[in-house]
């Protein structure tokens, strides 16, 4: 089945979840006038201008929302710049560190991540800190095998999701309601914590689908993940305290949390 064309410049203004994984699914099975795929973070990392000529012929805007204090980048400036009629369309960005005992968070996890971190800082790490003016590093090694180590993933969890409901709430497209304790159970939702997994930009590809009543046409399906693993991996912790069905024994990796405990 051929492309679905659509006679609309379409301009989407968010990072990698956006640009490759939602507009994977979107221009797999419509044909827009003109498409212009721009990282949100790209242009503030390296302080570029805004896309102002894209912005003003814009017809539909698709973007994650970016905080005052960016500045220019701000999603408040940037929507003063669309005509009246653009189509806006906005997803919070999802930044899911509670599903891993440890991991790295960098400068595009940091943007409006929802949380104030260094680049290159690690979740958890005052955790195992703490272990080491106690404990050698091999002795925190056979703690964590032997799941004797504290990760506060209730706690972690919780913020979570209170950061994505506080984030949708300038959004037309709400996530927060994906990420109950029993979706996570049952279904993979990210492959990392700032790498969705398909599942979850199938549900936002339906529902971009919906506010811009576009033809029906089917839903793509892709061999692979759009978004793969990277650098987090499930591990025991994960595994116990989600109860993650859908994670098979010999997928387990924990050897990245050791690596980390080591280098903490």
């Amino acid at each position: 089945m051929g492309k679905v064309y659509i006679d609309k410049n379409i301009l989407f203004l968010t990072n990698c979840q956006g640009t490759k994984g939602v507009a994977k699914f979107l221009l797999t099975v419509y044909n827009f006038k003109n498409v212009n795929l721009i990282r949100n973070y790209d242009l503030i990392r390296n302080k570029k201008d805004l896309p102002f000529n894209l912005l003003k012929n814009a017809d539909i805007l698709i973007y994650q929302p970016i905080s005052d204090r960016y500045g220019v980048y701000s999603s408040k400036n940037i929507l003063k710049h669309i005509k009246s009629d653009c189509i806006k369309i906005s997803f919070p960005y999802l930044f899911i560190n509670c599903l891993f005992p440890l991991c790295f968070t960098g400068i595009a996890s940091s943007l409006e991540g929802g949380s104030i971190m260094d680049d290159n800082s690690i979740l958890n790490s005052n955790i195992i800190k703490d272990l080491k003016k106690k404990y050698k590093t091999d002795e925190i090694i056979k703690m964590y095998y032997a799941q004797e180590i504290n990760f506060n993933f209730k706690k972690n969890y919780e913020n979570n999701i209170n950061r994505i409901k506080e984030k949708e709430k300038d959004c037309n497209i709400k996530l927060s309601y994906l990420f109950t304790l029993e979706n996570i159970s049952k279904i993979k939702l990210m492959n990392s914590y700032q790498h969705p997994t398909n599942y979850v930009y199938r549900y936002i590809f339906l529902e971009i689908v919906k506010i811009l009543n576009l033809p029906k046409t089917r839903i793509p399906e892709f061999k692979g993940e759009i978004t793969p693993h990277s650098k987090t991996s499930y591990g025991i912790y994960s595994k116990k305290f989600y109860n993650l069905t859908w994670l098979k024994d010999e997928d387990l990796n924990d050897d990245c949390y050791i690596n980390l405990i080591k280098i903490i």
